[in-house]
């Protein structure tokens, strides 16, 4: 029973990631997205998991880019970094590829509406028995993915101020924006990939995956 114990305290103080799908997970209109990274973080360390902590939010950019930029420039000053993907299935390479490259003990916050019980459950499972702890958070009314889920509206109300800067501040503060149609990282700046969005290689790049 010590040993667990031990096992797990060791586990809350790893490495977390968060893995946020944006397109079934976005922002709430009227919600300020500064606040979305140390709600996140808040809620975390509520549970025990104090480790450091990366939040990487993935998604069809582009229209939400045109509709609200202001939520985009905000989640990347925050620490939040941005991916660029066309679906799903995109999101969860991303998070295989992830555990390929960060050995456990590590804990995953997947934040997705999407069904993942059915799917994805034997992925969950052998993960979990190698030694890495998945939670889930879900938009109210969405299936649930494990004993381990949580509400996303829940997450959003964490009990941090607006703009106090704390010395335990997990979150590694150089957020940056990756666009997986082109397999390249624009730049550190909201500036540079909303260019990146514009210009004609992406453009061409998308007209042949989507032609």
């Amino acid at each position: 029973m010590n040993s667990i114990r031990r096992r797990s305290a060791t586990t809350k103080t790893a490495e977390t990631w968060v893995c946020w799908d944006m397109d079934t997970c976005p922002v709430p209109d009227g919600h300020d997205a500064r606040l979305v990274g140390p709600s996140i973080e808040s809620a975390l360390n509520k549970e025990g998991y104090t480790g450091p902590l990366t939040i990487t939010a993935f998604g069809n950019l582009k229209p939400i880019l045109r509709k609200t930029p202001v939520v985009h420039r905000n989640l990347s000053n925050s620490g939040i970094h941005l991916n660029h993907v066309r679906g799903f299935a995109e999101i969860f390479d991303k998070f295989l590829t992830w555990t390929l490259h960060n050995q456990p003990p590590a804990n995953i916050l997947f934040i997705t509406g999407r069904e993942l019980a059915q799917v994805y459950s034997e992925w969950f499972s052998t993960l979990e028995r190698q030694g890495y702890t998945i939670l889930h958070a879900k938009p109210r009314g969405s299936p649930q993915a494990n004993e381990k889920s949580y509400l996303w509206e829940h997450l959003l109300l964490g009990d941090c101020p607006l703009y106090e800067k704390s010395k335990t501040n997990r979150l590694r503060p150089r957020a940056t924006y990756f666009c997986t149609t082109c397999d390249t990282c624009p730049g550190q700046r909201f500036v540079d990939f909303a260019e990146h969005l514009k210009e004609r290689p992406h453009l061409e790049r998308v007209s042949i995956i989507t032609s």
